[in-house]
Order: structure tokens, then C-alpha cells, then sequence
């Protein structure tokens, strides 16, 4: 993609780029650490920070049924390969919007609006999105944020140096993700003083999906120099952590609405986790991120 492609916002702290295909965060960078973001390849993964709508994770046989038909539904869904429409910018924020049309509607048969505001403030980037229903029956969905930071954030720092610290749990419940499901066993992990120590081994068999997780804000940190970056959330009560073992990216994923259990084969307006929005109601959720270096 070239630069007319994306969208440039600074402050005298941060910069950050935002593609319009998808409205996905591609950079996010201070002058001290530089880009804390994963940077995309074809060996492990090719995206950065997408956003997951209007499902999240793998629909059953790639396909979703909405009222009595079924649907083909790309994993994690189809913003990620939207081309979002900017509508509004200045030099240290940006807005971008996704509207249905005939692509959208192969997939999903509802009017909406989906709308993304990028904003720097100081050291932090506030990410808004907003999911808006024009028509005259509930839109039903999930919606999740999807970064991927560098793992080592620090050049020469081992990946055995990094934590996720969480502010208010002392363990987590994790689910795994089986085949595209979520299993119903699951897994506690306990925190060492609200740390994760962080490993590939964590992930051999898959992502971990935290339902139930109590912070607010989770920071992922280089134990060495306390270089950190923090991860804050706002009406996303599900969260996922994960990466390919090997790979040099952590991803740490607020979402509202998850993959689909095993053996659940229904509606997508009873899928567990998602979200009902009233006609001419919005639904608003938000992401913050924020990079410190002591």
C-alpha cells in the first residue's frame, strides 16, 4: 500500500499510521522504543492490529446462520478486509467509517455503520469504535481489537523477559480453541504477583481466551528496564492472548463476543458473548494504548 493508503497522525510524543483497508493500525511509535507493533510477514502472520467484525474467531464450516439462512463468514469476519471511508482527520487524530453495501451484505444482511476514531493524547492512543444500527431490526454481532506487539519490544532482550501484568486478577481462567471452538474445560492459571510470565510453551496448543478477566488494564512489560506498553479496554469483557510459538509477536486481543463453542451450531444472535443492537441504537467500545519508558 502506498502512503495515500493510510493515514498519518502525531503528537509530539507518538506517531501512528492507519490503513483504510480495514481501518487497521499498522504503526505505533514513540522516538525512544519505535514501532511497538508487530510488523507483518508472510512466515507467521500477515496483518498487524485488525479488527475483528462482525463475528470473531471461525464461523462452522466457514459459513454463519442469521435468521433461517446461512451465510459465508470469513474467520474473524470482514471489516479486516474492508476499505473504510475517512471522514474526518487532523494532524493527531483520524476517523474512519465502513457502511454496508452489496460486498457486506454476501455476508452479514443488516444496515450498520461501523465507525473507527483514532486519537493521540500525550503517550497514549485512544482507539473508539463504534457500531451504529440504521435499520428496523436488532443487529446482532461481536467486535474485538486484535494488536500484535513486537516480542522482544526491546532490541536484544530475550522473549524470557516479558511479562503481562494484570491490575486486578491474581489468575486466569483460560479457555483453549479447538478446531475454530472454544472448549468448555478450563485451564487456571495462576498469576505471580498479577504476572503472566510469558513463553512459547504458553501457546503450543492454542490461544487463551479469558472470559472472565477483571482488569481493566493489562501491561505487557520488559522485566529488565520496565519498558512497558499498556493495554486499557472499555465494554469488552473477553480477552485473548496469542501468538505462534516461534514468532516474534504477542497479541493481546479486547474483544466483546468470542469464537463459537464446541458443539454450538445456532443463530448468530444467540451465539455466546455477542451483542444486540436496538434500530437507531449505537454500541461503543474502546482500546487504549500507551507506551512508557522509564
Amino acid at each position: 500500500m502506498g502512503d495515500s493508503d493510510t493515514v498519518l497522525i502525531r503528537n509530539a510524543s507518538l506517531e501512528a499510521r492507519v490503513s483504510l483497508l480495514g481501518a487497521e493500525l499498522t504503526r505505533l511509535a514513540n522516538e525512544r522504543v519505535g514501532n511497538v507493533l508487530w510488523e507483518p510477514d508472510g512466515l507467521y502472520w500477515n496483518q498487524c492490529s485488525p479488527i475483528l467484525f462482525p463475528v470473531i474467531g471461525r464461523s462452522r464450516n466457514g459459513r454463519q446462520r442469521i435468521g433461517d439462512r446461512l451465510f459465508p463468514m470469513p474467520d474473524h469476519g470482514f471489516a479486516s478486509f474492508s476499505r473504510f471511508e475517512v471522514v474526518a482527520r487532523d494532524e493527531d487524530s483520524c476517523t474512519l467509517v465502513l457502511k454496508d453495501s452489496s460486498k457486506t451484505r454476501k455476508y452479514y444482511p443488516f444496515p450498520f455503520s461501523l465507525e473507527l476514531r483514532y486519537a493521540l493524547h500525550g503517550e497514549s492512543l485512544q482507539c473508539l469504535a463504534g457500531i451504529s444500527n440504521p435499520g428496523s431490526s436488532p443487529l446482532p454481532g461481536s467486535f474485538g481489537f486484535h494488536p500484535g506487539f513486537k516480542w522482544p519490544l526491546v532490541t536484544k532482550t530475550p522473549k524470557s523477559d516479558y511479562d503481562l501484568i494484570f491490575e486486578e486478577d491474581r489468575w486466569l481462567d483460560c479457555h483453549r480453541v479447538i478446531d475454530g471452538a472454544l472448549a468448555a474445560d478450563v485451564d487456571r492459571i495462576q498469576l505471580v504477583d498479577h504476572r503472566l510470565a510469558l513463553s512459547d510453551e504458553l501457546f503450543t496448543q492454542s490461544a487463551l481466551v479469558a472470559l472472565s478477566c477483571r482488569s481493566s488494564t493489562i501491561h505487557y512489560q520488559e522485566r529488565s528496564s520496565g519498558t512497558q506498553v499498556s493495554i486499557s479496554r472499555y465494554g469488552l469483557p473477553h480477552l485473548a492472548i496469542w501468538t505462534r510459538p516461534s514468532a516474534r509477536f504477542i497479541c493481546v486481543e479486547p474483544w466483546h463476543g468470542h469464537t463459537r463453542p464446541v458443539g454450538f451450531e445456532g443463530n448468530l444472535r444467540d451465539s455466546p458473548g455477542s451483542f444486540l443492537i436496538e434500530p437507531g441504537e449505537t454500541r461503543s467500545f474502546s482500546m487504549t494504548l500507551a507506551i512508557h519508558c522509564p
